[in-house]
């Protein structure tokens, strides 16, 4: 039966350590959402602009895939980049 008194040992510190160190690097196979979205962006161009699915398809396939939380908002940002141009303001001062 273990007690627990709220201290650890030197050793049992190093023992902890050790262990953890040896744990695999997960943050090459675990990507963020808009990591995830970035790397998938071609492809989701790809079905809207050249294989005609809709953007709800495209949900709805992701969604199957187990792609769970995605949203319209974020398919139609990637399927609709419009180059934006800025216009230039006059010069208030030249008047």
């Amino acid at each position: 039966m273990s007690i627990d008194t709220g201290f650890y040992s030197i050793e049992k510190l190093e023992e902890i350590e050790s262990k953890l160190n040896q744990l695999p690097d997960l943050s090459k196979k675990r990507f963020s959402k808009s990591d995830s979205l970035e790397i998938l962006k071609e492809s989701i161009k790809t079905l809207k602009n050249e294989k005609g699915y809709t953007i709800s398809e495209i949900i709805d396939v992701l969604k199957e895939l187990g792609f769970d939380t995605i949203t319209q908002k974020e398919i139609k940002n990637i399927v609709e980049t419009k180059k934006r141009t800025r216009k230039s303001k006059s010069n208030k001062s030249d008047s």
